[in-house]
């Protein structure tokens, strides 16, 4: 019985073991299945693997040549923009330089500016001055015509009645010839033309208010005149001549005032006594 029993269990062992190998080799076989796949497929990744490190010592290659260049080319780059950045910089000092020179210039012209336009103020207001000095002037040399041409009319009007006093003096001293014994009540009065004053007349700027006064009516070739007649135009040339006198006076003031010169007051009184002797008109000494 135990004999038995002994070899049931191992024959069932055996059976086991039998079961277990039969099942290790179909793992074998799978196993062996999977490792030829995956030798396969190591196979071609190795050669793929291969192929690609080939393309990648080629492409190694190329980079290395391109590098090469590229290295080439940023030395000779490099060597370019280091002279560029030289010159550059060389120019930049020159226009700081430059800048500097402009801006020194530039504060010269501002300061020559302000004092050409202080200059020009300065003149303007020496100008407006000149101006309103110039038509006080011209102001003064309008009144000072106005004044000669006055002055002119009244000579000519002295001149007539000088003219006219000496007829007058003239035909008294014809009249009083024949009729020597003969008083008369009124005694007529005798004014010498030449005794008129004349002291110096300078410019000035105010204008005598006198009217020239009309020459009485000549003698000559016209009706005698009655004594009462001849002592009012004696008198009457007495009065403008000393109103001539006043005016004359009148013009040595102002001319004090005024400091006009005396070279042109001489000329003045030059040509006014000449005008006095010889009857006629005096001119513009200006």
């Amino acid at each position: 019985m135990q004999a038995v029993q002994d070899i049931n269990y191992w024959r069932e062992k055996a059976e086991e073991y039998k079961r277990n190998w039969e099942m290790e080799r179909e793992d074998f076989r799978d196993f062996q299945i999977s490792s030829k796949e995956l030798e396969g497929e190591l196979e071609t990744q190795l050669e793929q693997a291969e192929k690609k490190n080939d393309e990648l010592k080629a492409a190694l290659e190329r980079l290395s040549i391109e590098l090469e260049n590229t290295t080439s080319r940023f030395e000779s780059t490099t060597a370019s923009q280091n002279r560029q950045l030289t010159s550059l910089q060389e120019e930049l000092n020159s226009l700081r330089s430059e800048k500097t020179q402009q801006q020194l210039y530039i504060r010269q012209l501002e300061q020559t500016n302000d004092d050409l336009e202080r200059s020009k103020r300065t003149a303007l207001a020496s100008v407006e001055d000149f101006e309103n000095s110039l038509n006080k002037l011209i102001e003064r040399n309008a009144l000072l015509e106005g004044e000669l041409d006055e002055k002119q009319e009244l000579l000519e009007s002295v001149q007539r009645l000088k003219d006219e006093v000496r007829d007058l003096n003239q035909e008294l001293v014809v009249r009083q010839l024949p009729t020597s014994k003969e008083v008369t009540s009124v005694q007529p009065v005798l004014i010498e033309p030449e005794k008129v004053s004349n002291s110096k007349i300078e410019a000035s700027t105010q204008t005598a208010n006198i009217k020239a006064v009309p020459a009485p009516t000549s003698l000559n070739g016209g009706l005698p005149l009655m004594p009462s007649t001849r002592i009012s135009a004696l008198n009457l040339v007495g009065e403008l001549l000393q109103k001539v006198g006043q005016l004359e006076a009148n013009f040595a003031n102002v001319c004090r005032c005024y400091d006009v010169s005396p070279a042109k007051v001489a000329k003045l009184n030059d040509v006014i006594a000449t005008s006095t002797t010889t009857n006629g008109v005096p001119s513009d000494p200006w």
